[in-house]
This record gives C-alpha cells, structure tokens and sequence, in this order.
C-alpha cells in the first residue's frame, strides 16, 4: 500500500510507513501510562519489540508464504498478550442493584445498605457519606450497627476496574427516634355554638418531627374515630353537645407510635337570657266598684292583657307574671307584670350576629314601653270589665331595672347575654338581681348538669364540705351521744357530765341542775362505764362549778328573751292604736310631700304636685344609669350609641308619687264628679292597704 494512505494517526501528521509505524507506537505508549499498573507492566516491555517486528516486517524484501509465519512471531505474540489483559475491549463496572433511595432506621438498631455490579475485568467497592469516604467500607454490602443521630446522612456506592470508577444513586439514611409525649391535652369546658370553641393540644419529642393524629371516644375510651386533623393543635369550632366526650392525639413515625393522656370536653347547653323588664302602674276603678272574687280576677286579667297588648304593640315581646292588687275599698289597683322578650339561640351563626338581633327585639320592648308611658299620662289607657271602668293614673309608671332572666337550671355568663347550665356539684340560685350558680350546700349534692336543687343525702348523711357531686361524698353523721369536729365519723362520745340528742352533733350539752330532772336527756350520755348518781351530779368543787357555770349561762338566755318578748308585745299595742282611716294616714304622709284627696273623694286615685320629687327614687335611678353605662362595656345589648331618645317621652320614668297637672280635665262618676285633679296624690308606703291578687 502507498504511504500517502497514511498520512496521520491519532490526528498526528506522518509521512512514510516506518514514520507512521513510530507514531503509532509513541500513542499506544502513551495510553499504556495511562492505564492500570497490571496493564502497563505487561505491555510496555514488549512495545519496543513489538516496534521493532513491524518495521522489520515492513522493510523486509523477501518476506514470502514459507517465512511469513516466522517473520510476524513477535506481533501475533503481543497480539495474544493484549488480548488476554481484556484492557482494550473491555468496559467500565455496570451497577445492577443500587442501595434503597429511602432508608428509615431505629436509633440504636442496625442498616445495611447493598450495591452490585458487573465487569469483564476485576472490580472494587467503595462507600462515601455525605461526600467523604468511609474508611474501611471494600465491600459491597454498608453495615452499620448500633446507629446514632450521627449516622444519619446520603450514602453512596462507587465501583472501580482496570477502565474507572462509576457511582451509584443516592441513598438516604434517616435515623429516627421514638415519639415520646411531652404535653397531654387538657380539660375543656365550653358552652354550645361557642365562636372561640374547645382547643386542644399535644405535643410530642421525635427525630425528625412526628406526625400527628387526633382521635375522639363518647364512651370513655372503649372506642376510638380518628379525626380528619394532622396538627398537634386541635380546635373544636361551634360545638355541640354531641361532640361532648373523650379526645386524645396520637404522636407517630412510620410504625412507633404514642398517645397522649385523653382529655374531655364538656359542653354545657347553653341558650340566650330572657330581656325582662318589671312594670309598675295604677289604675283608678271607676262606676261601680268591683266585689273582688277569684273568677273576677281571672276575668279582669284577661280583659287587662287584652288591652295592654293593644296599647303596647310589641312584635317580638310578651307579658308575663301580671299581678293585681286592690285597695281603698277596691277603688285602686296597682298592676304589675314583667314585660319580656326572648329568641333561639342558633348554633350555627356567629354570636356577634345573634346579639344585634336580640339588640332589636329589646328595642321592641322599649318601644311599648314608651307608648305605654305617653298612654297613662295623658290617663288614656282605660277598659271596661263587667260594670266597672278602669282608667290609668298618670305618672304612676315605674320601670324597674332590665333584668335578665334565665331557664331552669342555667345561670347568667358571658356578660349576662347567655344562659348556661349549672356544671354538677352547684344548682342554680335566682335572687331579685341576678340568676347564679351556687355549690350544693352540706348535706346535697348534685352529679348532673342544669340542676335547681340539689339532691338530700340519705337519712342521717350528710357531706364534708359544700359542692359535693355524688352520693359516695355523703357520710355517716356522729349518732346521738356522740360528736365531732365535723359532725361525721369517725366520733368520739360525750364526756361525762354531757349529753348530746341529735344526729351530726359537733358538740355536747353540759347536763345541768334542770337536767338533773330529767333523767330521760341525760340518759343519752354515751355508753360509759357506769357510775353511781353521786358521781353522775357530783358533789365535788369541780363538778359542781361546772353546773353553776351551766345554770347561770341558761339563766342570762332565760333573760335576754323575756326581755325580747316584752319589747314585741310593745311595739304590738303601739301598733294597734296606730291611725287606720284616711285622715289619719294624710297626716302620717304630710311628712313627705304627699297629700290625699278629702274621704268623699276617695275613689280617685290622687296625683302629687310636678314639683315634688322623690330623692329616694332620683338616687335610685341615678344608680340604674351607672349599672347601664357599665353594662354597656360588656353586653352586646347596650351600646353607647343607642339612641335612646326614641323611647323615653320625658326625661326620666315616671314614678309613683311624682306629679302631673291633669289640665284640668274632668271624669265623671255616677256619684261625683271632679273639675280638676291637681289637689290629689298617690300616697305610696309600706303602709299603703293593697291586697294582691296573683
């Protein structure tokens, strides 16, 4: 072949065969260096000769069929050599099984990690974490024992031959530790539909962080329903009494697990109070005047709601509790009612929502009210009822403090807005001010909510302290001869010279002279060793100073009420010859600016002068205004941009015992008639002669 085909080997220029055979000598000499020792030391000693058997074959002249196999010995030599090292044909390792992406391992436990691969040539095994090579790690398989937080990190398998190095894949260590629970929930208690609800919450110590499940029991705890949660807070929103019960979180990490100490939520029904407000006012009976019997009353009531509901128009309110009562020989008659008005609470709408609503509807109230007001002082409220006519009294209206009431077995909370039930160990406690509760008193108890009494414990039980929730708190009292601190065993008996009769007794009664009489008392000592009468009514200093101390202390008692006793009997003749007639009860209210209509005119109720007020009342009712403004701070019912002058005709309420000027007006009667009504008042006292009539 012409040595113009070769021109260049390995993008090196030569010119002639022999040149071209160097060049391709000096390349391969240079890749043996580069290669493995083994291979380096089995090549490069026969590269000179194998040099030298191409050139010599090249120039050879006389190179025939006979000699051929002897001239070319050397290179089908090397030839064999190279094909036995496998370096020129063979491959880099191929890894076949890569170790686990994701490895989670215990602390303290031990991890394997395995790496596989082939190669025609011999191959070697390495392990690195996170980047740095693990010293002593030639195999294939990465065991690693008793692991600490320290081993956690990425692995990874290198594989190496006479060609290079290859890697595997990433593998993930993760060492874990147990969830320990570090905070249980604890104990909720809230009212029905709260906005705030009941939270809970747990917390748990993992490596890494655990995961978090909550779980809820209406059982106490025999079965479990998970709830749709994955945080370690827990938040109960509008609850309602279904979801009363037991709740606990579990705390895991792939299979551990732990839970928290349960906790319990309780949810009391609540509901919203009743807006109520007491009313007060007077009537004058006209015509003929009523005999007062109870199917009369009954009839009156009717015929009065009637009318009232006419004159006040409330939408949302109601009357409830109208009482009457007569007086001045049935010519008066003071009304009383509560007027009142109450919604459903809605569980599912917000309570900010749910108090404008009521807002309104106490608005309603106030605004019969102000009608009711304008009607009676200009003396238009009247009706009929048999033969008699009734007409208000101006200026007798007296509007007593909202209250707010509450149903059976709630108390007042949340700034008297809700109802809620009593929890167990208390029952609920109405006074004229406010709707409380209160614990159960010593000898009750009570274990369920919503309670007005307390449940009595069994005869001769009683309890240790107030605010007992289950019978098992009764105790035995100390019986008849006996006695304690507390009243309950365990007891001690009587001492000598003592007796004591009844049941739960924390001290005894010294057995004096008088005693001495009546053997049947202080033969209830306690089961002593017998002694002799001289011994039981001693004769000695000491047990005869004891007696005289017992005599004189029963003797100063005996005293003090005789003295009592006469007092009363006093006061009860006084009485007696107090004034009775209406002559006598003007000069007994002169005194305080009150003035009465002549006898003959007695059937009209009278009226003070404007002028004169009641300090009594303005005190009182500045005292109203205060409970007002502070309520307004805390009760979504008052605001302090109420514009209350919608409701209020005057200044302030009427009240009985102020004034007004009739204009003049005249009511005529089948026995009198009177021009003008400014001389006659309402005389109002303790000692004012009405009779109720519920």
């Amino acid at each position: 072949f012409g040595v113009s085909k070769f021109n260049s080997i390995g993008n090196q220029k030569c010119y002639s065969l022999t040149d071209c055979l160097t060049t391709a000598v000096h390349i391969i000499q240079e890749l043996l260096e580069d290669a493995p020792d083994s291979v380096t030391q089995d090549l490069l000693p026969n590269l000179q000769s194998a040099k030298e058997s191409i050139i010599n074959l090249g120039l050879s002249s006389n190179l025939n069929i006979n000699n051929a196999p002897s001239k070319t010995a050397g290179i089908y030599n090397i030839i064999l050599l190279l094909e036995s090292t496998n370096y020129w044909c063979a491959g880099l390792p191929v890894i076949t099984i890569h170790p686990d992406s994701n490895t989670h391992v215990k602390i303290n436990s031990d991890f394997t990690l395995v790496c596989e691969a082939e190669s025609e040539l011999d191959i070697s095994y390495s392990w690195k974490k996170d980047g740095f090579i693990i010293p002593g790690s030639k195999n294939n398989n990465l065991t690693i024992s008793n692991t600490v937080l320290q081993n956690e990190g990425q692995y990874q398998c290198f594989v190496s031959n006479a060609v290079g190095t290859v890697e595997s894949m990433f593998a993930n260590v993760v060492v874990y530790t147990v969830p320990e629970i570090t905070l249980s929930p604890s104990r909720q208690e809230v009212f029905e539909g709260s906005d705030n609800g009941g939270v809970f919450i747990c917390n748990a110590t993992a490596h890494p962080s655990p995961r978090f499940e909550w779980q809820f029991s209406s059982d106490g705890g025999d079965s479990w329903l998970s709830i749709n949660s994955s945080s370690n807070e827990l938040v109960v929103i509008k609850p309602t009494q279904n979801q009363e019960g037991w709740y606990r979180c579990k705390a895991f990490l792939g299979s551990d697990e732990a839970y928290s100490e349960s906790a319990f939520l309780k949810v009391y029904a609540a509901a919203i109070s009743h807006l109520s407000f007491p009313v007060d006012f007077y009537m004058s009976v006209l015509s003929t005047f009523p005999e007062i019997t109870d199917s009369y009353i009954k009839g009156l009531k009717t015929s009065l709601i009637d009318t009232l509901d006419s004159e006040l128009n409330m939408t949302y309110g109601e009357i409830r509790n109208l009482d009457l009562s007569f007086g001045y020989q049935n010519t008066i008659v003071k009304v009383s009612m509560i007027l009142t008005t109450s919604f459903d609470y809605k569980l599912d709408s917000l309570i900010s929502d749910q108090a404008l609503e009521a807002k309104y509807y106490k608005q309603d109230i106030l605004a019969g009210i102000s009608r009711l007001e304008r009607n009676i002082e200009n003396g238009v409220l009247s009706f009929s009822y048999e033969e008699s006519f009734y007409v208000s009294i101006g200026l007798t209206l007296v509007i007593n403090d909202l209250q707010y009431q509450c149903q059976p077995g709630k108390a007042l909370q949340h700034s008297n807005f809700f109802c809620i039930d009593c929890p167990p160990n208390y029952h609920q406690f109405v006074s004229e001010s406010t709707t409380t509760c209160v614990p159960c008193e010593r000898g009750t108890y009570s274990n369920e909510d919503g309670q007005v009494t307390c449940i009595a414990c069994p005869e001769h039980m009683s309890t240790l302290n107030m605010g007992a929730s289950d019978v098992e708190d009764c105790i035995d009292q100390c019986p008849p001869g006996y006695n304690s601190t507390t009243g309950l065993v365990p007891c001690e008996p009587c001492a000598e010279y003592y007796y004591q009769l009844d049941y739960g007794a924390m001290t005894c009664t010294l057995c004096t002279e008088r005693d001495a009489f009546n053997i049947t008392e202080c033969a209830h000592e306690p089961a002593v060793p017998s002694v002799s009468p001289s011994e039981k009514y001693p004769t000695s200093n000491t047990g005869l100073t004891k007696i005289i101390w017992g005599s004189l202390a029963s003797a100063l008692f005996a005293g003090i009420v005789v003295v009592l006793m006469v007092l009363v009997l006093i006061l009860i003749v006084k009485h007696k010859k107090s004034p009775k007639d209406a002559d006598e009860i003007v000069r007994r209210h002169s005194n305080k600016n009150h003035r009465l209509p002549s006898r003959s005119n007695q059937f009209l109720n009278p009226m003070h002068n404007k002028n004169v007020r009641n300090t009594e009342y303005t005190h009182q009712s500045s005292l109203y205004n205060d409970f007002e403004g502070e309520v307004s701070k805390v009760n979504p019912l008052f605001n302090e941009d109420d514009d209350w002058s919608q409701f209020d005709s005057t200044n302030s309420y009427a009240v009985v015992g102020s004034t007004i000027n009739n204009g003049g007006k005249t009511i005529e009667d089948d026995s009198s008639s009177i021009s003008s009504m400014d001389e006659f008042e309402v005389p109002v006292d303790d000692d004012l002669p009405l009779t109720k009539y519920n």
